[in-house]
């Protein structure tokens, strides 16, 4: 096993040296994210929306005739108005996680710039929660949602010179998952369907290989 995770990783490397291009995007980007959240019991719909700011990293590989590859992650500190804490009925805040691949073509890519079109796929986490004191107690209220996500992404780099610029993305994304819901430190959450979309701009520098 260990000889061929070995093959692998010389394979991946010389594949990647031919390559036109290996860049790395480190930047910080804006997740707006816009969900229905489904009661079939009830047979009613919620808007659950949240907007964040945070960091994130991809990795970018273009061919020698334009075809893309990417893989990234990015972290925000996210925060919602749709939900609010159950004792002083504040804004809900905490972590939106998201882990991507994509795959796509890059009709512009050449020393001074780079224009990719990738669909991407992957999975976002997201924990908002508000805990506070009443009574000498503390009551926290939390939403978890896991969401699978998938769609277009647009990117942008410009270079200074050779291995560095700037970059501009934004990815039109559609969910799909669960959101749970839990109130009064009570253990256990209600979970309810989840739809909607995410709109993520990205601004940062660029390294080029």
């Amino acid at each position: 096993m260990k000889k061929l995770l070995a093959l692998a990783a010389v394979a991946i490397f010389s594949v990647s040296a031919l390559f036109a291009e290996n860049t790395f995007h480190v930047g910080t980007y804006f997740p707006i994210t816009n969900l229905t959240v489904s009661d079939d019991d009830t047979d009613s719909e919620t808007d659950f929306s949240s907007t964040g700011v945070g960091a994130f990293f991809d990795y970018t590989h273009v061919a020698n005739g334009g075809f893309t590859f990417k893989i990234g992650t990015g972290i925000a500190y996210a925060s919602t108005s749709d939900v609010k804490s159950y004792v002083n009925n504040e804004d809900l805040s905490g972590v939106d996680f998201d882990f991507f691949v994509g795959l796509g073509g890059s009709p512009i890519h050449n020393e001074k710039m780079t224009l990719s079109i990738t669909g991407n796929t992957g999975l976002r986490v997201q924990n908002l929660s508000k805990t506070e004191t009443f009574l000498g107690s503390e009551i926290t209220t939390d939403t978890l949602s896991i969401l699978f996500f998938i769609g277009p992404e647009v990117s942008y780099t410009i270079r200074f010179n050779e291995h560095v610029g700037l970059f501009g993305n934004l990815g039109v994304l559609y969910n799909v998952g669960v959101a749970a819901f839990k109130e009064i430190d009570d253990d256990v959450r209600v979970g309810y369907a989840a739809t909607g979309f995410n709109i993520q701009p990205k601004i940062g520098v660029a390294f080029t290989l």
